[in-house]
């Protein structure tokens, strides 16, 4: 991965907090990098924290970041990372043969033989970067062979960079509710029942988005 992609995702992180056996084998820049994937904040609020295990609430900490959904605090347009975009909009497509198919293949079979309608769709993704129609129906036709639906948006999940907070996978918050809306009418077209509208609140926060 570029250092971009490399600062945008979480593998530094993961690696300083859980595998750091396997860190001190890769080369130093990457070692560096892992050691410095946190922001000067996090460090000190870390160096606090510490020594305070036992004290604090892991609750109250993710109730700071997360909403009740489970979605990111803060992802707003003003405090959106272009840096972290600019270089990842040429980037290639990351379909190969479907990631994690056994996996997958395992839960579409299991929730279906207990009743549940499982529905396959695309993850977000820049409009400027190349586009793998190919990879795409393969996707389609592994959820549609093992039992599961599969759904698509027209613009296939695909958005203007100006749309997103960090990285292909985030968009910012008002088009995370405009994405959201878009696959709640698209859901109940698949399921044949009516949706709930969305709120005149969360509709005028939509139409923010820059797209």
């Amino acid at each position: 991965m570029t250092r971009p992609e490399h600062d945008a995702g979480p593998d530094g992180a993961i690696l300083l907090r859980h595998d750091r056996d396997v860190m001190v084998t890769l080369p130093p820049d990457r070692m560096m990098a892992a050691v410095f994937s946190q922001s000067f904040p996090n460090l000190l609020e870390s160096a606090i924290e510490m020594p305070m295990t036992g004290m604090i609430s892991p609750g109250r900490m993710l109730a700071a970041e997360y909403d009740a959904e489970g979605d990111r605090i803060g992802t707003t347009l003003q405090t959106a990372k272009p840096e972290l975009l600019r270089d990842r909009q040429a980037a290639p497509p990351i379909f190969v043969p479907v990631y994690g198919a056994t996996l997958i293949r395992t839960f579409i079979r299991a929730e279906t033989a207990r009743g549940v309608i499982v529905i396959g769709g695309l993850p977000t993704g820049f409009s400027t970067a190349p586009m793998d129609l190919a990879a795409i129906d393969a996707i389609r036709s592994f959820y549609l062979q093992n039992g599961a639906k599969f759904a698509s948006l027209p613009n296939l999940s695909r958005y203007p960079v100006a749309d997103f907070y960090d990285s292909p996978d985030h968009l910012a918050h008002p088009c995370q509710f405009k994405h959201s809306i878009a696959v709640a009418r698209l859901l109940g077209g698949v399921l044949g029942i009516k949706m709930s509208a969305p709120t005149a609140a969360e509709v005028a926060l939509a139409k923010t988005c820059p797209d």
